[in-house]
């Protein structure tokens, strides 16, 4: 009989499982919402009203997942539709955002480098 040079481990107890998909959902949500936050909070400051608004929709998306937790947290299986949500309209928000950047490129900045 031949040993195995690894041991395999068990699969996660549905509990453990659970707690740590929490705890990452929570990190991520919190995550989120922090940095989107500020970066609309440093675009609107810079009176960048396209910036500030794609920063309030992003940080939504932090809001909704730490909504999607506290729902879990409390016994309620529709936290998991927030959850799922949340990176779905987040993926959204971002394929829209770069949808748009690409179809309005502004070359006046990379002109005036140019000229120097």
């Amino acid at each position: 009989m031949t040993t195995l040079p690894f041991r395999m481990k068990p699969p996660l107890l549905p509990a453990e499982a659970l707690r740590r998909t929490l705890r990452l959902a929570r990190m991520d949500g919190i995550s989120v919402l922090a940095i989107a936050g500020a970066f609309a909070l440093i675009s609107g400051a810079a009176r960048d009203l396209g910036g500030a608004a794609v920063g309030l929709l992003v940080a939504a998306a932090g809001a909704a997942e730490l909504h999607g937790v506290t729902l879990i947290r409390n016994g309620f299986g529709s936290g998991v539709r927030w959850l799922i949500g949340s990176q779905l309209y987040l993926m959204i928000v971002i394929f829209a955002y770069v949808g748009y950047r690409l179809g309005h490129i502004d070359i006046g900045p990379m002109r005036a480098l140019l000229k120097d």
